[in-house]
């Protein structure tokens, strides 16, 4: 999901102008950017976190060839979702997976149906 169909889908379910909720949307990823750079964790109960995380300074091969090249420490940044959000993650994954295999089966018996009806074992 891009911004905008955020914005989009926000406007529609809340009936407020797409200018409004625009506004709203970048004032909170500026706070969310602001708050990881100053090195904290920004929390949404039910959703999840996102943590800054430090990367130390290390040396890498350049592939294909034996150059070692140094790369300084940084910092990224590392979602964690939460529990419920895993939960529901999980059940649509079950979900899927489940319709996949009745997928596969309702398949191989209509090709069986049609192997009879064609009268081939």
């Amino acid at each position: 999901m891009k911004k905008s169909m955020l914005i989009q889908q926000i406007s529609e379910k809340t009936s407020l102008p797409k200018s409004e909720i625009e506004v709203i949307v970048n004032t909170m990823l500026e706070s969310i950017t602001e708050s990881l750079k100053a090195r904290e964790a920004v929390s949404f109960i039910g959703f999840g976190s996102f943590v800054p995380v430090k990367k130390n300074a290390r040396e890498i091969y350049i592939p294909g060839t034996t150059t070692k090249v140094k790369v300084d420490e940084k910092y990224g940044v590392r979602f964690k979702p939460s529990k419920k959000l895993k939960a529901i993650l999980e059940n649509e994954m079950e979900e899927w997976y489940f319709c996949v295999i009745f997928n596969e089966i309702a398949k191989k018996l209509h090709l069986i149906w049609l192997n009879e009806l064609k009268g081939t074992p």
